[in-house]
């Protein structure tokens, strides 16, 4: 699978440890990917580490695969709020931008809109 587009999610965990796999934090953690400007289905994943405890910070990648021309994305994550805290979503690539990034603690999800200068083409490998 060739990772097209990539963005960077830092959350706090609290008290307990979490579990998380490839899916998320064993049922913790969902993703929603809305992406604008798509030519072909594509495979959205969210990915950790494998085990944490109560540390600083941990970071979550999502991944974007078997799409072309995306220029915009709409990322929707809903966490566990008693056990993680969302600090920020940033932009890891110049010429892409976090356009927005609106958190509701309560209830445990947050969204970040993503845009990309241009469109991409092809199997390039996107940090965001």
């Amino acid at each position: 699978m060739t990772k097209l587009s990539n963005a960077l999610f830092t959350l706090r965990p609290s008290f307990y440890p979490s579990k998380i796999n490839d899916n998320g934090i064993s049922g913790q953690v969902s993703l929603t990917s809305y992406v604008e400007s798509v030519v072909t289905t594509g495979t959205a994943s969210l990915t950790g580490p494998g085990l944490v405890g109560q540390v600083d910070m941990i970071s979550f990648t999502y991944s974007l695969a078997g799409v072309q021309k995306v220029s915009a994305q709409e990322i929707a994550v809903r966490y566990d709020a008693e056990r993680f805290e969302f600090v920020n979503a940033e932009s890891m690539l110049s010429g892409t931008a976090v356009e927005k990034a609106d958190n509701d603690a309560s209830a445990g999800a947050f969204s970040v809109s993503v845009m990309k200068a241009g469109i991409l083409y092809g199997n390039r490998l996107m940090v965001i």
